[in-house]
């Protein structure tokens, strides 16, 4: 059976299947530049949670298998839209007259990052080449000129290629991470609610002067900030302020316990309309194509009762509520209907919803 179509009739069957059982599904099996076996395979990955995402990165470097390398690239790609970059695959194999970048990482507000994937730094790297990449990239107006060029390696232990790229004329132009601390970049993005993370976090992939530490320092201190006001929002008042209700009792809900429920809640009314919804941050979650949105928010409960989930979609544009006033047996904190507008507070720039 053809991988999307199964992933549409078992999806939970799919989610067990190592990565190497997912290619062999997708098309004819066999991986290579514009192939079907490729096409199902990237539209797999937009699809997949961020978790199998992970896992799929490390058993590329984990284990040995056929094209390894290649469904890394694609894995490694999938990753950077959920920074939401704006990601343009490159190819597998380069070829005469054409630019053999691993990808294109497009950002509004950022300049663009081009991707080159190696899945260790025992080989050394050409970083002429990479730097030529960039070139023939501005020739062909695909990229700014203030792009630079991130090289994602597999291993956490990269001494050599960090001394190869200090060394060169190039430093200014280039910069190093690891695929584990890719991830741990998706894992913050997908826990805050703040735009300013997810600025911080893009600066982060750039080159940029780090003698005087105090950029790090922001991106640390914001995101503490960001996932503290968070979990403030969601645990309720104080008890100093709730001591003056007569008759009020709080009940203090584990900030994982709400994650949970808010995730099963987002999956059920995924599945009454047939769509799969991505974590995009810790409450916005979206389809891969990006035409339904769902927001789904706790308040605080109250002395007067209990308040349902509330969620509201743009669904082929037509509005429409779905509730759940009962997700399990635990008493949750306040859970409030909210309007999602058209334009988003906070986020730099008008979002459709």
């Amino acid at each position: 059976m053809p991988l999307l179509s199964f992933w549409k009739s078992n999806r939970d069957e799919v989610l067990r299947l190592t990565i190497e059982q997912v290619v062999s599904s997708a098309g004819d099996g066999n991986l290579h530049d514009h192939s079907g076996c490729s096409g199902e395979l990237r539209k797999f990955l937009r699809s997949v949670p961020s978790e199998r995402l992970f896992a799929y990165a490390r058993h590329c470097l984990e284990t040995s298998f056929n094209k390894s390398g290649l469904v890394l690239q694609d894995v490694v790609n999938e990753l950077g839209r959920r920074l939401d970059f704006d990601v343009e695959d490159g190819l597998y194999q380069g070829k005469r007259n054409t630019v053999g970048f691993d990808g294109i990482w497009h950002s509004a507000e950022q300049p663009d990052l081009i991707i080159e994937v190696k899945t260790t730094d025992y080989v050394t790297v050409s970083l002429d080449r990479l730097r030529g990449y960039k070139d023939k990239l501005l020739t062909q107006a695909r990229v700014h000129k203030d792009a630079s060029i991130l090289i994602i390696v597999g291993r956490e232990d990269t001494g050599a290629l960090e001394a190869q790229v200090r060394g060169s004329r190039y430093a200014w132009e280039m910069r190093l991470i690891s695929i584990e601390g890719l991830i741990k970049l998706v894992q913050i993005k997908e826990k805050s609610d703040d735009p300013a993370t997810l600025n911080q976090i893009r600066q982060l992939l750039r080159p940029f002067e780090y003698t005087k530490i105090d950029g790090i320092i922001d991106v640390i201190l914001t995101t503490a900030v960001d996932v503290e006001a968070s979990q403030s929002s969601e645990q309720g008042a104080p008890e100093s302020d709730l001591s003056e209700r007569d008759g009020y009792k709080q009940v203090r809900t584990a900030p994982e316990l709400l994650d949970e429920k808010r995730h099963q809640a987002v999956s059920s009314f995924a599945f009454l309309k047939h769509k799969e919804l991505l974590k995009r941050s810790r409450t916005l979650f979206w389809s891969p194509d990006k035409d339904v949105r769902v927001a789904a928010s706790y308040q605080n409960a109250t002395s007067e009762g209990t308040s349902p989930i509330g969620m509201r979609i743009t669904l082929n544009g037509t509005s429409s509520w779905r509730t759940q006033r009962r997700v399990t047996s635990f008493s949750l904190v306040w859970i409030e209907k909210t309007l999602l507008p058209s334009r988003i507070p906070g986020l730099g720039r008008t979002r459709r919803i």
